[in-house]
């Protein structure tokens, strides 16, 4: 009778000890998910930005070294959605980009972004397109792109803290339980 007992308080503590440490974990995973997506989208922005003030003749000479200050890939589209200059793959053999999700964004609201996997190079990635105009007309876009092994590095980090954490919380909970069996059990 004893060790039922036990086991009903110890398994008692051990589901709420869990059911606290993974909702927790699940949501600061994804407030840390959203946060850095962001900040990483902010940054493409910026630089998009920038670049967007620059002639299309200009950043295809300086595409390297652009693309090497926002440590980004960019792709300069034309209004047809030909790839005029791509700094990771260069412009030979990359499909049309008209209706990628962040360039027909672009074409309607001025900017867009997805997250999405690459086929080209093989990884998640995060991109945001910017619509070049001349007045109101569109002369291209310039997208930028990284890779999101950042983020989820970050979400593996935290990923082991939750384990480690819910390692930790165990041991004490045990006693815990041991601590209040005895107290109800005692006097019974």
């Amino acid at each position: 009778m004893k060790k039922r007992l036990f086991l009903k308080i110890f398994a008692g503590y051990l589901v709420i000890v869990l059911l606290v440490v993974c909702v927790m974990g699940y949501l600061t995973a994804s407030n840390l998910k959203s946060g850095l997506t962001e900040r990483i989208e902010e940054e493409l922005a910026a630089f998009g930005r920038i670049m967007s003030l620059m002639s299309t003749v200009d950043i295809r000479k300086e595409g390297l070294s652009l693309a090497k200050a926002s440590n980004s890939r960019i792709t300069l589209i034309d209004a047809t959605g030909r790839v005029v200059l791509d700094t990771d793959q260069g412009a030979v053999d990359l499909d049309n980009h008209f209706n990628r999700p962040e360039v027909r964004e672009a074409r309607i609201k001025g900017q867009g972004s997805s997250i999405r996997y690459s086929q080209t190079l093989r990884t998640d990635m995060i991109y945001f397109a910017l619509a070049l105009r001349d007045g109101d007309e569109i002369r291209g876009y310039i997208r930028l792109a990284k890779p999101l092994v950042e983020l989820q590095a970050a979400a593996a980090k935290l990923y082991k803290m939750i384990f480690q954490t819910i390692i930790i919380v165990l041991i004490p909970s045990m006693l815990i339980a041991l601590v209040f069996f005895f107290r109800i059990v005692t006097p019974i």
